[in-house]
This record gives C-alpha cells, sequence and structure tokens, in this order.
C-alpha cells in the first residue's frame, strides 16, 4: 500500500466521521446516506491520485528503459556487471570479491561526481595514484590548437618530474605544444638554491618542449589567498568551456590529493589566483 493510499484512507475515514457528526438529525439519528456517500467521495479521490503516481512512475520507468535502451554501451556494461557479480559471488573467494566491490563503488562513486563534472583522487591509494597519473596526461592528449593551458609547478620536483610517470607527463606536455597548444607554466621554489639546483629542468621545458618557463620564489607570495596547491587551467579559447585542476600539498610540498572540476566560482578565483602569480613571476 502506498503512502497516497494511506493518507487517503485515513482522511477519507475522518472525513466520514466529520460528515456523520454534523448530519446527525434532531432524533440524533446519523444521515447514513450522506456519510457513506462522503466516504466513497473520498476512496475515489485517493483512488484517482494513486493512479496518477503510478503513472507518473510508470512513465519515468519507460523513459529511463528507452534511455537505456538507446545506449547500447551502457546496456553491454550493465550486463557485464551483473554477469560479473553472479561469477564472483559464486566463486567464494575472498580476494576476488573484495576487488570486485572496491572497484565496483569506486566506480559508482566516480560517476556520481562527473554528473557535477568533478572527480577527485585520493594519491594514498595507489589505484588512484595511478587513475590521476593517466587522466592528468589526458588533458594534454585531448587539446587542440586552440586551447591554452596555464599550470604551476609547487610539487616535490622527484615526485612528478623525474619517475617514469615525468618522462610520459613531459612527452605529452611536447606534442600538445606541437599540435599548437599554448602551454605556460610557472615554477614555484622554496629557495634560490633549490630554483639553481633545478635550473637544468626549466632549461629542458623551455627550449626542448617550449614551455613558456617563469619562476617565483615562496616568499614572494606568502600573501596570496592560495597556499601550498599546484593548479591547471585549461581553456578553450573558441568555445569558452574552462575546467581546473587543483593538486594538493603538505609543507614538504609532497602531493596530498587532486582534484579536477569546472565550478565558475573555483575558476574565478584560481584564475585571480594565476594573474597575481603571474605578476610576481620572471620569465626564464
Amino acid at each position: 500500500m502506498t503512502n497516497i493510499e494511506i493518507i487517503g484512507i485515513i482522511a477519507s475515514f475522518l472525513v466520514t466521521i466529520i460528515v456523520a457528526l454534523t448530519t446527525k438529525g434532531k432524533n440524533k439519528k446519523v444521515d447514513w446516506g450522506i456519510t457513506f456517500s462522503w466516504f466513497l467521495i473520498g476512496l475515489l479521490i485517493t483512488s484517482h491520485l494513486n493512479q496518477r503516481e503510478e503513472l507518473k512512475r510508470n512513465t519515468e520507468v519507460m523513459e529511463f528503459y528507452n534511455e537505456f535502451r538507446n545506449n547500447p554501451n551502457t546496456v553491454k556494461l550493465a550486463r557485464n556487471v551483473l554477469e560479473t557479480e553472479k561469477v564472483i559471488s559464486s566463486s567464494d573467494i575472498k580476494f576476488f570479491n573484495k576487488i570486485f566491490n572496491k572497484k565496483n563503488q569506486r566506480y559508482s562513486s566516480n560517476l556520481l561526481s562527473l554528473q557535477s563534472k568533478e572527480i577527485s583522487y585520493n594519491i594514498n591509494d595507489l589505484e588512484e595514484l595511478g587513475e590521476m597519473y593517466y587522466d592528468v596526461i589526458q588533458i594534454f592528449k585531448t587539446a587542440t590548437n586552440k586551447t591554452q593551458i596555464r599550470a604551476t609547478s609547487y610539487v616535490n620536483i622527484k615526485q612528478w618530474w623525474t619517475n617514469e610517470f615525468g618522462r610520459k607527463y613531459s612527452i605529452a606536455n611536447k606534442e600538445a605544444i606541437e599540435r599548437g597548444v599554448e602551454l605556460t607554466r610557472i615554477w614555484i621554489f622554496e629557495t634560490y638554491e633549490d630554483f639553481e639546483k633545478n635550473k637544468s629542468e626549466l632549461t629542458y621545458q623551455k627550449n626542448k618542449l617550449g614551455v613558456k618557463t617563469f619562476y617565483v620564489f615562496e616568499k614572494d607570495i606568502q600573501e596570496l589567498n592560495e597556499s601550498k596547491i599546484d593548479v591547471i587551467l585549461v581553456n578553450d579559447k573558441v568555445n569558452k568551456k574552462p575546467f581546473y585542476g587543483e593538486l594538493e600539498l603538505t609543507p614538504l610540498r609532497k602531493m596530498i590529493s587532486v582534484s579536477f572540476g569546472s565550478r565558475n566560482e573555483r575558476m574565478i578565483e584560481l584564475n585571480n589566483y594565476w594573474n597575481e602569480l603571474i605578476n610576481l613571476s620572471k620569465e626564464f
């Protein structure tokens, strides 16, 4: 029994009682004909409202079914999930059950986030760290000659630039620039000694990759609103559909988390941060 039916029946009884009390004649007898008629009217109204609710639900189900049926990739995915769950459940092997549940939960969580055009990664989780490395490279692989990318490099250089990912990331940067992508990077250094120690990387990025390269020191940006983050700002100069990435850092400049999004308010804040940062920076 639905909520509408329950409420309707209760309301019908209450109306019936009220009618019964108000239709008593002088001889204190209830006019049962009028009372029963009101009770039937209440039930008919309840039935009508319930049918409308059922029709609405059925319409929503059919609309969802039509969307589902017209998307073969979604149908295939749903079928694979059901089949996998069936096989894993029957295997009774805890190892595979745990892997399936974790990946399924992660995928569901990602879908909910992407509905808002946002995605985040806990880089303390090796699986999510690998996802982040792959996804951030896709920013450059999918960029066109109409794309402007502005980025900072505040993160610990060994954690980002000098490992296997760093090599692939640099290649993706170079290939994007060769396709006409406009790429500017501001390096943020803790000290002048830190800058001197890593000048070869800046030289490589400027001369070999073609990155417009700037640098600034921590002491010069202490008054800015943002602190201990790296950012990447991606803008299609034609369609004007920007998005951003944020890399949260510890005081020792090690990665904590990474997120991508397209909220207009945050995009404005990060654009303002970039403008302040570039004004304080020097071109390499």
